[in-house]
């Protein structure tokens, strides 16, 4: 292995940084907090997320202590995170959505409502909006 094939990101530290990214905002947390709750500066947590310095396994376990998360939750839960590769991480997932502006807004309006057959209407209205059928509630 050349020396400059060790410092390119794999595959499986591009997907652990961007679950970090994804559970840090979901909780609202920011880097510089995360980064004060396990120790490292809010640069370093940069770097992790951006899966440009790697993430020890005690620093991970940390991480995930820190966003209240099992440490495999930073793994790909369908293959072996050595069996991931730059064709199967999808750059448009749903944690992509989920961290962007209007995926905040509708995960913090629906969380809101109460009653379960609200929030099934909803997403059963969603899902049909997505597959193009009418809506269901006409």
């Amino acid at each position: 292995m050349k020396n400059n094939e060790k410092r390119l990101p794999q595959a499986a530290d591009i997907e652990v940084g961007r679950r970090i990214r994804v559970r840090r905002k979901a909780l609202g947390m920011s880097q510089t907090s995360l980064g004060e709750t396990v120790g490292v500066t809010f640069q370093q947590i940069q770097k992790y997320e951006n899966a440009k310095n790697r993430v020890g396994a005690g620093r991970l376990s940390k991480i995930a202590a820190a966003l209240d998360v099992p440490v495999s939750y930073f793994f790909d839960q369908e293959n072996d995170p050595a069996e991931i590769n730059e064709t199967n991480v999808a750059p448009h997932t749903v944690a992509t959505f989920v961290t962007s502006a209007e995926g905040r807004l509708l995960n913090q309006a629906f969380d809101r409502i109460d009653d379960l057959a609200v929030r099934k209407k909803i997403a059963a209205m969603v899902v049909a909006i997505a597959d193009g059928e009418p809506n269901p509630s006409e």
